[in-house]
């Protein structure tokens, strides 16, 4: 859905969007910022089989676990020559607190992605690109057993997920001035390949302050809903279907700095 909001504006503005070509050489743009990022959603997962064959099951509500706006930080790296452009985004989160929640007790979640496009302007102002987006979430929780089993009262556990997803998107570059630039991009993924959906948006406001140098300020969102359906094996050789599911939504204001040359 994203992906046509983003692609609607574009086809009537390309008649009017004749501005200069696109420069041949290399222009190269590395901006690094951190993310006031208030996060909702859930998370469902398996967290292995205890001793007397009970599947472990912890579920997370992000809006208990972060009741606060969290940092994140991510850097982009772009480069563009003539009508091709490159771009690759590091983003991670990473979080030791001690959370009690309902179910279980959270020792620590670390959260990073790699995102990386290859691009073609369609005019002097708008880019459309394809690429992938690698996602790895890893959970560490203590959860409590039922009283009068036979096993301790809680167990630690470990979760890793991760998975690809392909995208597709478009982005928005315009200097206002000789000093300020506006900038938009937006994408979709997933398709059920790596991720049922995914989705970015985002929008900033440059402030160049030199020749090379520049403050960003802006907002973003950022959505992923994934579930992995597989099967459990018991020590006793019987079989279980299981459904780990991360569907979760990231946004919040951004604000960081941008060298180019």
């Amino acid at each position: 859905m994203l992906a046509l909001l983003s692609m609607g504006p574009v086809a009537p503005c390309l008649a009017a969007d004749s501005g200069p070509p696109p420069p041949e050489e290399w222009t190269i743009r590395v901006t690094a910022l951190v993310m006031a990022a208030d996060l909702s959603g859930e998370a469902d997962f398996t967290g292995g089989e205890t001793v007397g064959g009970n599947l472990i099951r912890g579920e997370l509500d992000y809006g208990d676990v972060y009741p606060d706006p969290q940092p994140l930080w991510f850097v982009d790296f772009s480069a563009k020559r003539g009508r091709w452009s490159l771009w690759v985004r590091g983003q991670y989160l990473g979080w030791d607190d001690v959370v009690a929640l309902a179910n279980m007790t959270l020792l620590e979640e670390t959260s990073w992605f790699v995102e990386a496009d290859a691009g073609h302007a369609v005019g002097a102002h708008w880019w459309m690109f394809l690429g992938i987006r690698r996602f790895d979430v890893e959970l560490v929780a203590e959860i409590p057993m039922p009283p009068g089993m036979p096993f301790p009262p809680s167990i630690s556990t470990w979760v890793d997920e991760s998975w690809t997803d392909p995208i597709a998107g478009a982005e928005f570059r315009y200097a206002l001035a000789t000093s300020w630039e506006i900038a938009g991009r937006g994408d979709v993924g997933g398709f059920g390949v790596g991720s049922q959906l995914s989705w970015s948006l985002e929008a900033t406001l440059q402030w160049n302050v030199g020749r090379h140098f520049g403050v960003t300020g802006g907002y973003r969102a950022f959505d992923a809903d994934y579930e992995n359906e597989w099967t459990h094996t018991f020590s006793d050789g019987h079989q279980i279907a299981v459904v780990d599911t991360y569907d979760t939504r990231t946004d919040g204001p951004t604000l960081g700095v941008t060298f180019h040359w």
